[in-house]
């Protein structure tokens, strides 16, 4: 191989200079291994960057609306619209977190820098940083790692890195301030926020500047909103749940109402019975807040005198947060290339999560229950 090779560079080395003639252009060299600079597109690991200009023209005053906007990014439980439910124990720590969720990898999956600099978790999520105390009246741009990057920050990275930049030299004073209200009332969010910064980098050598901002979110129940009504009967849908204020006796066994109590429409043994449903009773809306008659057709008929609970309309949509942030820069130009700077931030989330109320019933073991000797019972309908 060696022997054939030599003649074909001696004829390329011998060959006239091309004339240019039959010169092509080449768009892209790709060089591997190398370090060389190329476009966003052409990276190995794209980048996209967020001006505060795309920002303040979208609307968007908090970090968690900016990464719903990111086709990469999901929400999952990672957002105050989220496990506001009744959960499992692990997943009450969350209260009031907004966390980065991208690429679906979890929120402790996803780094969150400020200035390249990490920033710290959630004292009651673990790993994960708290969006809310993101000072974003500061925030000059947002860089967003589409991709892993776990080989050069570690696990936390599996999903991307977001990096939000604040502002490095600025002058003058602006105040904000602004209401997000809901066409249907409830949810409403609340902000205000003050910047301001003196001293000139070029002319002056330093610079100083500090960013306040306080936010409230407003509670949004199901109750705020009409689509939230377990109680669409015409729909087939009906809560599946016999508790509320106004509790429901249940079946067990050796109970009276255990297959004992008698309808007279069908002669058909009844298994859940609440007195407010009972004939001459007050009716399942009169027994308490959210309370409705249990929908037997669709789910059981020994259940026709039962009372529901509807579960979605006492649910939480978004919790209620109150926010604190004050972020504060101090830049000196010692040369052309090279400054000092002290930063310092601080943030305070108030969030109260509220949940819905547990279903109960009852049942009397008939060893305890007195009449448990009286046999099968028969309702009485009178008409007048």
């Amino acid at each position: 191989m060696l022997g054939l090779a030599i003649p074909g560079i001696g004829l390329a080395q011998d060959a006239a200079p091309d004339s240019g003639k039959n010169a092509r252009t080449l768009d892209t060299v790709t060089v591997t291994g190398s370090r060389i600079k190329r476009t966003d597109v052409e990276a190995a690991l794209p980048v996209t960057i967020i001006q505060k200009q795309e920002i303040d023209a979208q609307g968007i005053t908090s970090a968690e609306q900016l990464l719903q906007q990111l086709n990469i990014a999901t929400n999952g439980s990672d957002n105050l619209a989220s496990n506001n439910s009744i959960a499992p124990g692990e997943g009450r720590g969350n209260n009031g977190v907004s966390g980065a969720n991208l690429r679906g990898q979890g929120a402790d999956a996803t780094l969150v820098l400020l200035n390249g600099r990490r920033v710290s978790a959630h004292g009651l999520a673990g790993q994960v940083v708290d969006l809310n105390s993101i000072p974003f009246a500061a925030i000059e741009r947002v860089e967003v790692l589409r991709d892993g990057a776990s080989a050069v920050y570690g696990t936390d990275a599996i999903g991307g890195v977001i990096n939000f930049i604040t502002k490095t030299d600025y002058q003058g004073l602006s105040v904000t301030t602004g209401v997000d209200a809901t066409h249907e009332g409830g949810g409403d969010i609340y902000r205000v926020g003050m910047l301001g910064g003196v001293g000139d980098l070029d002319a002056d050598r330093w610079n100083a500047w500090l960013a306040v901002n306080y936010k409230k979110n407003e509670i949004l129940t199901g109750r705020d909103r009409d689509f939230t009504s377990s109680f669409q009967p015409e729909r087939g849908l009906s809560p599946d749940s016999r508790g509320g204020p106004f509790a429901t006796i249940g079946a067990g066994p050796g109970t009276l109402i255990n297959g004992n109590l008698i309808d007279p429409l069908d002669n058909s043994a009844q298994s859940w019975v609440n007195i407010a449903d009972l004939p001459g009773g007050i009716g399942c809306e009169n027994a308490g807040d959210l309370m409705g008659p249990y929908g037997d057709q669709i789910w059981n008929p020994a259940f026709r005198y039962a009372c529901a609970w509807d579960y979605g309309r006492a649910r939480t949509l978004q919790q209620e947060v109150e926010t604190n942030q004050a972020i504060g820069r101090f830049t000196f130009r010692i040369s052309d290339n090279h400054q000092l700077f002290v930063e310092a931030m601080g943030s305070e989330v108030e969030s109260k999560r509220r949940f819905e109320a547990l279903q109960f019933t009852t049942s009397i073991p008939s060893a305890t229950n007195p009449a448990s000797a009286a046999g099968t019972l028969t309702l009485t309908r009178s008409t007048t």
